[in-house]
């Protein structure tokens, strides 16, 4: 079972010497299992490598716990990699140290995805937070997802945060949601987005504004609706000049 498990296994002793390794750690490391017994990390790993991972397994034996983590490495081949590594002490019956038993495998894939999704989510935010349009994403409820700061302070508060979770309901008059709650519906039903409609509001002080309203159908990766994007552009001044 062990040796056609798609992770590297492992184990080695109080010395730091490898008793036992998977095929799987074979082929990674490219040795056959007879010239890898025995050995170190230092015979099989570059200097600083194998003095983390020394480092690692002697505080792994001193504290009595197990420890998970995602390491970096670097291979000349492949470049930056990144691998999720447990490891956990192992003890005789007497509770004596033994060394240390361990497990990992690739997640480059995973962690690449995910530090995109991180800059991206960066890039969103820092959109949000300085463009002047109001800016606003919805569920096929109508309820906020998110929301540009110009946003926030549009309808009253300091924080994007706090508008999640409402509808326009929560901040303009019944007659106004209304006409937006029916909008956003015809949007979700047919997929048809509104472009540019001028909008009548009411500011929080209940004095008159205009907008000019874009709200186009929030797709998922299989196509199907779930939601609104909106922007709306102030254009009172426009409109008074007019």
């Amino acid at each position: 079972l062990v040796d056609n498990l798609p992770q590297n296994m492992f184990r080695k002793d109080i010395a730091g010497q490898f008793t036992f390794v998977n095929h799987r750690f074979c082929q990674e490391a490219g040795k056959a299992r007879e010239e890898i017994i025995g050995k170190t990390d230092f015979d099989l790993f570059p200097a600083n490598m194998a003095e983390k991972y020394q480092r690692d397994d002697a505080r792994i034996i001193e504290s009595r716990k197990s420890v998970e983590t995602i390491e970096a490495h670097f291979a000349p081949e492949r470049g930056k990699t990144y691998v999720q590594v447990v490891k956990t002490p192992l003890f005789d019956r007497d509770g004596n140290a033994l060394g240390i038993q361990g497990i990992f495998w690739d997640v480059t894939e995973r962690k690449r995805m995910e530090e995109q999704l991180a800059f991206e989510r960066d890039l969103l935010r820092a959109l949000l937070d300085n463009v002047p349009d109001r800016i606003y994403f919805k569920d096929t409820e109508s309820r906020f997802l998110q929301a540009s700061l110009a946003m926030a302070k549009r309808l009253g508060l300091k924080d994007p945060a706090e508008v999640v979770g409402k509808t326009d309901f929560d901040f303009h008059p019944p007659e106004l949601a209304r006409e937006f709650f029916a909008d956003e519906q015809k949007i979700l039903l047919t997929g048809t987005p509104i472009i540019n409609k001028v909008e009548r509001q009411l500011a929080m002080d209940g004095s008159e504004i205009w907008a000019s309203v874009t709200k186009v159908p929030l797709r998922n990766s299989a196509g199907f609706i779930t939601g609104i994007i909106g922007i709306s552009l102030e254009i009172t001044e426009m409109k008074r000049v007019e």
